[in-house]
């Protein structure tokens, strides 16, 4: 009975993970998902205070500015997996969170959009490695029947984190000028100790993370080969699937990350008067208050990937992502006291897409070629990007701001379909597979 509770309490870990290994898997965690986030949490007040952009083109810009951000990423994510595979996870965490630091030192100092961009690759590069890895990591630390409940702990701290967002990074330029900075100078050291916080947590992971998993075939593959491998192992009805639920659940990061913080404080400037930081710090509350949403649904998402197919487990997800993402066709006024539940259901509907993805990919990725696999799976995510900030910049100018979130809704419940389409075709291949061991 003892060892029962255990079970279902307790995360186990595979063979040579310490608890100072795991402990700093979450750390990683923690620390990481934040700084990532800040870059298009910041993207309003950047546009406005650095860029001098107008409120009613700062949609299609951030839009655009995302789309080649993610042609880096698409193509960084695929490498840093298949490096993982040859050099280790460690080292590409790191050096993720060192191109993240040059990144933000620079912005203060762009000219023009092509500066920008090229800082924004520069950081999107430390992006690709980190978010790459944090799959990876989980299943190279975790016990194959506990990673949902690894992943619900990991999406708890998502939920602690978006304060960290919403309530410090994001209102940190009007913290500066309540000082008595100017709104330039605020916004540099802004950047200044976003970065300062990467090269620290750079630093703490280099001594926290260890490499457990060293294929013994890998180092001796040509990067073309692995790339191969990667993109042919989506004949496996399992991981094509996982393929497309990374491509619906980046484009669930993208209009939150990206397009509700503008639509926020362009309401919050245009609306109702208010100067480019406080506009910003407004926008941190709302992104601060979808917090509660991430740590309702984390362990529930967790225990239904854990306890159910983990098919049925991205249905569900899929299910609830086309519910909440398509609820902002009701939002007329996105600082209003209706906008606290709406923030919810997006982020109960991230949270189940992104531990249900995840598990699901962990799941199918066979270990001997795992970072690969899981590069392919971040190389749709971001391709998906590109897509939304396309698309999703010129509705939100063209036609509505609620309209990239209504796309992804629609996203959502395509992905349903194809899950129903493929359960019993994964379910066949799980068995035969049982079979031939």
């Amino acid at each position: 009975m003892l060892k029962k509770i255990l079970e279902n309490v307790l995360i186990r870990r595979n063979e040579g993970v310490s608890i100072v290994n795991l402990l700093s898997f979450y750390f990683l965690t923690y620390f990481g998902l934040p700084l990532m986030f800040f870059v298009s949490a910041s993207q309003d007040f950047f546009l406005t205070t650095f860029m001098k952009i107008p409120s009613a083109e700062q949609g299609q810009v951030a839009g655009q500015l995302e789309s080649l951000r993610e042609f880096v990423i698409l193509f960084m994510i695929l490498f840093a997996g298949v490096l993982a595979d040859k050099i280790g996870r460690k080292k590409i965490v790191v050096a993720g969170f060192i191109c993240m630091a040059i990144g933000y030192t620079l912005f203060p100092f762009a000219e023009n959009l092509s500066q920008v961009f090229a800082f924004h690759a520069i950081a999107a590069t430390g992006n690709a490695f980190i978010t790459g890895m944090m799959s990876t990591i989980i299943a190279d630390y975790v016990f194959d029947k506990d990673r949902g409940k690894a992943s619900a702990l990991q999406g708890i701290l998502i939920g602690l984190t978006i304060p960290v967002v919403g309530l410090v990074l994001k209102p940190m330029p009007k913290f500066f000028q309540n000082a008595g900075y100017s709104e330039i100078t605020a916004g540099t050291y802004s950047y200044f100790v976003v970065a300062s916080l990467a090269l620290t947590v750079a630093l703490v992971l280099y001594f926290g993370l260890k490499d457990v998993v060293r294929p013994t075939k890998e180092d001796q593959k040509s990067f073309g080969l692995l790339v191969k491998e990667g993109i042919l192992a989506g004949k496996d009805p399992g991981i094509l699937l996982s393929y497309m639920s990374a491509f619906v659940s980046r484009g669930d990061l993208v209009v939150v990350g990206t397009f509700l913080t503008i639509w926020v404080s362009n309401y919050g400037r245009d609306v109702q008067g208010l100067d480019s930081a406080t506009a910003a710090q407004k926008a941190g509350g709302v992104l601060a208050a979808a917090a509660l949403g991430y740590l309702i649904a984390a362990p529930i998402a967790g225990y239904l990937t854990d306890k159910l197919n983990r098919v049925t487990a991205l249905m569900i997800a899929a299910f609830i992502g086309f519910i909440g993402y398509s609820s902002a066709v009701f939002v007329t006024n996105p600082l209003g006291s209706g906008m606290f539940l709406i923030v919810n259901l997006f982020s109960i509907a991230q949270i189940f897409g992104v531990i249900t993805s995840q598990v699901l990919v962990s799941q199918q990725a066979p270990k001997e070629i795992r970072g690969s696999v899981i590069g392919v799976f971040g190389l749709f995510g971001s391709l998906c990007q590109i897509i939304m900030g396309l698309v999703g910049g010129y509705l939100f100018r063209h036609l509505s701001p609620a309209s990239p979130f209504v796309i992804v809704g629609l996203m959502n419940l395509a992905l349903f379909i194809a899950a129903m389409i493929l359960k019993n075709r994964i379910n066949l291949a799980k068995a035969k597979k049982l079979e031939n061991e």
